[in-house]
């Protein structure tokens, strides 16, 4: 184009040895040449710096970064945390199966881990009633042969991809607690049963099944026994698993200044006893507060042992103070 050539010739570039002829036709479509191409570098422009506003307000993640959690299990005891929220707010559990292991003989290529939550029942049994009970279901497929003492089954991964509220994964199911059995709960505690079905033509066989153990359940083995010897017979298979409850990391929060404002109090009327003699073992507030309860570090279990009593007194100098010793170990592991 005209404009072009104009260009070059101010950069010091040499004017070709023959002339150039334009007539009125090439003059105006040079100079809409230039038009176009000034607008199209506004436009560009105008793009850049829009995206450079999006982007100041709009944070999008990196390729591999996940999005914070935003809700945690807990192993608490429901006597140190009983039900929060009253009416109108779910209290859930969140069961996480990771294998079943045992059964010898057992040849079925998917079996089912029936897990039933309730009161106990004359201290042996859990309650089945429709009101204080809830139920629900796993399933697992066979994984490996281990010869004669039997096979490893694992929790079935759904079709479609879809781990439910895991977030992809499996094995993980959420169960809301009915509000009758939150009443019981901070009283005479929850329990569970663990019962390991087999799929047949008309309803499913029973193989085994647990004992009752108590909710929270932390990361571990539940010895299951054959259906008619669950008190008295040897166990056939194990299911590892854990029970936790579900709580936002702003519920947790709030949760451990709680706990800690308890264990502040608590060690102040240790420290006060006519007795002397230090207690042998840590606070029930301090033991829900270990690291291992499963606490969100954006919970904040730092923040919250920051606190102090009237006297400016932490909990770990309330300890060292009255010789409590059984506490040393579980605050330093909270990193207060």
């Amino acid at each position: 184009p005209f404009w072009r050539k104009r260009q070059r010739q101010q950069q010091g570039h040499k004017a070709p040895l023959h002339t150039w002829t334009f007539s009125g036709a090439d003059a105006a479509a040079a100079a809409a040449d230039a038009e176009v191409f000034a607008a199209t570098r506004a436009a560009a422009g105008m793009d850049l710096a829009r995206r450079q506003q999006l982007q100041q307000h709009v944070r999008i993640p990196t390729a591999g970064q996940h999005p914070p959690k935003s809700e945690g299990e807990l192993f608490v005891p429901f006597s140190v945390l009983p039900a929060q929220g009253g009416a109108g707010q779910d209290i859930a559990l969140a069961i996480r199966v990771r294998s079943l292991e045992g059964l010898p003989g057992a040849t079925a290529p998917k079996l089912s881990i029936k897990l039933r939550f309730g009161p106990l029942v004359a201290g042996i049994r859990v309650d089945k009633s429709k009101e204080v009970s809830v139920t629900c279901q796993i399933d697992l497929v066979r994984e490996a042969q281990k010869g004669i003492i039997g096979s490893i089954w694992r929790p079935e991964l759904p079709s479609g991809g879809f781990c439910g509220p895991g977030n992809g994964d499996h094995g993980l199911v959420r169960v809301v607690l009915p509000p009758m059995l939150l009443s019981q709960s901070g009283h005479g505690g929850l329990y569970c049963r663990v019962k390991v079905t087999m799929p047949g033509l008309v309803h499913a066989h029973a193989l085994a099944v647990s004992a009752p153990v108590s909710v929270p359940y932390e990361p571990g083995p539940v010895q299951l026994a054959p259906i008619k010897a669950t008190q008295q017979g040897a166990p056939i298979a194990t299911a590892t698993l854990s029970i936790g409850r579900l709580f936002t990391a702003e519920a947790q929060a709030t949760l451990a200044r709680n706990l800690v404002g308890q264990l502040l109090q608590q060690l102040q009327r240790l420290n006060g006893g006519s007795s002397s003699a230090p207690s042998s073992r840590p606070p029930e507030a301090l033991e829900a507060l270990r690291p291992s309860r499963g606490w969100l570090a954006s919970a904040g279990l730092p923040q919250a042992f920051a606190a102090t009593d009237s006297q400016r007194r932490s909990a770990l100098r309330l300890a060292v103070d009255g010789r409590q010793w059984a506490c040393i170990r579980p605050l330093t592991e909270a990193r207060c």
